[in-house]
């Protein structure tokens, strides 16, 4: 299992929008986004997903995303 922590630009209102995307993409097992921290910090746990791949995702959603290392 991986746990992944993005930076995010994502309000309330692209929640739904959020919720289809992930819960569509095999192997993502739980996720959460912190709408009061300042960052709008996204956590993703999943397994056999690349980082990359999600950040990228995210970013042809519209989103502005980058990794937390």
């Amino acid at each position: 299992m991986d746990i992944f922590l993005f930076t995010t630009n994502i309000q309330k209102s692209d929640l739904e929008r959020l919720r289809a995307l992930l819960e569509g993409t095999s192997g993502i097992k739980k996720w959460t986004i912190d709408l009061d921290d300042c960052d709008h910090v996204l956590r993703i746990v999943c397994q056999g997903i690349d980082s990359d791949a999600l950040q990228d995702k995210l970013n042809e959603m519209g989103f502005n995303c980058q990794c937390m290392l």
